[in-house]
């Protein structure tokens, strides 16, 4: 019986969320909560113990926030790093053309929509004649 508590101990501390899930699930919302200010600093931790870096950069459209954690190997901009971005407008300008973009966005993808179903209709059609012929 001792056996089995200590097996059943042993394979539950390896339970729960790795670094990397916490360390991207950390990036994840401190992205999010970014409310667009440009003094913007991280001032915590990853679960490796390296301090997370963020740097904002002006657009042509929006300010972009990145977070990014070095990953398990401390060293920053290589392929095992976790990376978050975030977006803020910088202009009335741009919040508006963000608006007129996402408008012309929507109406692509329902022309795109009723070309589809137009599309299959007359495919439809074309069968039936055909098999209507035979």
């Amino acid at each position: 019986m001792k056996k089995l508590t200590l097996l059943i101990v042993i394979l539950c501390i390896g339970c729960g969320p790795s670094k990397r899930d916490v360390a991207t699930s950390r990036i994840n919302q401190i992205a999010h909560e970014w409310t667009g200010n440009l003094n913007f600093k991280v001032e915590e931790n990853d679960p490796w113990g390296n301090a997370y870096q963020s740097k904002i950069e002006k657009g042509s459209m929006n300010y972009v926030l990145e977070i990014r954690s070095s990953g398990p190997d401390g060293l920053p901009f290589t392929r095992d790093d976790l990376v978050a971005q975030s977006f803020s407008n910088h202009s009335d300008f741009s919040k508006v053309l963000g608006k007129d973009a996402e408008n012309i966005a929507e109406g692509t993808m329902k022309g795109i929509g009723r070309g589809i179903t137009e599309g299959i209709r007359e495919g439809m059609d074309k069968k039936e004649k055909k098999e209507s012929k035979k």
